[in-house]
């Protein structure tokens, strides 16, 4: 038996790929990750001086010692 042709169907997927971003997208997208990460940095550093800040009973208060608030 003889294997039948069908010249409409395709056995091979797609080869189309997606074409990279433009130079000018990608610095964008990188600048943007970069002030992400600088702003959670500056948000961290501010925690770390409230939680400095806090009485041992106000950390108490939030169920935390001085040293978990060091930490």
């Amino acid at each position: 038996m003889r294997a039948q042709i069908y010249p409409h169907v395709s056995t091979r997927l797609p080869t189309e790929s997606v074409p990279p971003a433009p130079l000018a997208h990608r610095r964008e997208i990188i600048l943007t990750a970069i002030q992400v990460q600088i702003r959670e940095w500056r948000r961290r550093v501010r925690v770390r001086i409230d939680l400095m800040t806090l009485s041992d009973g106000d950390l108490r208060d939030l169920g935390w010692t001085r040293c978990e608030a060091e930490d």
